[in-house]
């Protein structure tokens, strides 16, 4: 029994192949496996985000339990009235604001930015929410869908508004 052994030549670590047969830099491999993680990164944070939406929420509504009973019923009665504002309060003030991200964006590295890098202001991060919540509640399945296909990896909502978020740095 005899054992060949084939040649492998070697390869710089630095440089990978691509489909083309073209070797390609490290950095521009690590920017597109970032891009890779970069969709979930943004669902997770939405996640985060709406976990300290409804517990602050909750929490003003427990406010309004501990009081007689009129104001338990009329604190039940606002939740579908609490829910949204305090979603757009939120968003609004920290997106717009000089730390340009949500705690949720904070937590996964990412911020939300005008193309220069600037940041988008409470005007445009009123109009963002607001385009975000119509677009997922209307066309949520095409939201879904349209995120990962985009070029940029924008939502409906930020090419409305001209923004894009991207790694914080």
């Amino acid at each position: 029994m005899s054992t060949s052994m084939s040649f492998q030549p070697s390869v710089p670590l630095h440089l990978k192949s691509t489909r083309s047969g073209q070797a390609e830099s490290l950095p521009r491999r690590a920017k597109r496996l970032a891009a890779r993680g970069y969709t979930e990164r943004r669902a997770k944070a939405f996640l985060v985000d709406a976990a300290v939406i409804i517990s602050t929420t909750e929490l003003m509504l427990a406010g309004f339990s501990s009081a007689p009973t009129l104001l338990t019923a009329l604190g039940w009665m606002a939740t579908p009235i609490l829910w949204p504002v305090s979603s757009l309060a939120y968003f609004t003030a920290l997106q717009g604001s000089p730390i340009k991200s949500s705690l949720g964006m904070r937590l996964f590295g990412l911020r939300i930015a005008l193309r220069n890098g600037s940041r988008i202001g409470y005007k445009a991060a009123l109009w963002r929410t607001i385009f975000f919540f119509l677009s997922i509640t209307l066309l949520s399945p095409l939201v879904l869908a349209w995120i990962p296909v985009t070029g940029g990896k924008r939502g409906m909502h930020d090419v409305l508004v001209q923004s894009f978020v991207r790694d914080a740095e």
